[in-house]
């Protein structure tokens, strides 16, 4: 008797077929620099870029539309983000300190 061969879907080593979409590497916006804004519909967090070329914000959730911020009040809040992180900075860099002075 011959043997029936099997169907190419069933076969152990059979290989599957990438889709064209899965293949294209995808360039997103970069969100370096984002800033975290929250919809005053929904109340979802959602990230602005200042580097983006819109001239409105949408949010993802809910698709509300709200203005841009003038340049000066980007400035101000990049600014405040980074006094946030020095000041974490200067913080935490004490406390470890202190964790590891008390632990000998």
């Amino acid at each position: 008797m011959a043997k029936r061969s099997k169907p190419a879907s069933k076969r152990g080593g059979a290989k599957k077929k990438k889709t064209p979409l899965a293949s294209k590497s995808v360039k997103t916006a970069s969100t370096a620099g984002g800033i975290e804004v929250v919809c005053s519909e929904c109340y979802s967090d959602f990230l602005y870029v200042p580097k983006s070329s819109s001239s409105s914000l949408n949010c993802p959730a809910c698709g509300h539309t709200g203005a841009m911020p003038e340049s000066s009040e980007v400035q101000r809040l990049i600014m405040a983000k980074a006094a946030e992180s020095k000041a974490f900075l200067t913080a935490s860099i004490p406390a470890v300190l202190f964790l590891l002075v008390t632990m000998y």
